[in-house]
């Protein structure tokens, strides 16, 4: 005859805890509710940046660093131009440089391009702007990078870069 009131086997033995009926105290039956609060922390440390470039030609870069004593949560990049006239445009592309563990061929990681920047009326201010899906953890000197990649062939003007981040200390 088979033995009915055995001790099972698997989990239960392999913590310790082989009873026949229902599991000790510690380990709950009920699924417990936790809230997730690091997002509410980090409502309060968020900061912006900026920086208004002046540029004539393609290659300009707009930088924005990290300070030796702080740590970011790259949120969101915003760039905004001032077009003058409605033939201007121009388009960036937005990376990061000076990563940890740099590996030499890699010195600029593009993670946005802007769409093409261009204006239907004169003196308008197009702007084109990325909310990042998950934030990038940017180390102390660490630097935020625009590139001017494409423009026309006008006059010197300011383009501003944004940027929105948590600021760690």
């Amino acid at each position: 005859m088979p033995q009915t009131n055995r001790i099972p086997g698997g989990f239960l033995d392999l913590i310790g805890a082989e009873t026949g009926g229902k599991n000790p105290s510690q380990y709950s039956d009920t699924l417990q509710a936790t809230i997730e609060s690091k997002e509410l922390y980090l409502g309060q440390t968020l900061k912006g940046n900026l920086i208004s470039q002046n540029h004539a030609a393609v290659g300009v870069a707009a930088d924005i660093t990290v300070p030796s004593d702080e740590h970011w949560l790259l949120r969101c990049v915003n760039v905004e131009a001032v077009l003058p006239l409605t033939t201007d445009f121009e388009r960036w592309v937005v990376g990061l440089t000076r990563l940890p563990r740099d590996v030499g061929f890699l010195h600029h990681a593009v993670f946005w391009s802007t769409r093409l920047l261009q204006t239907a009326a004169a003196g308008q201010f197009p702007s084109d702007a990325f909310m990042l899906p998950d934030p990038i953890l940017c180390t102390p000197g660490m630097i935020v990078r625009a590139i001017l990649k494409e423009r026309d062939a006008s006059a010197a003007r300011n383009t501003t870069l944004r940027i929105a981040y948590n600021k760690l200390t």
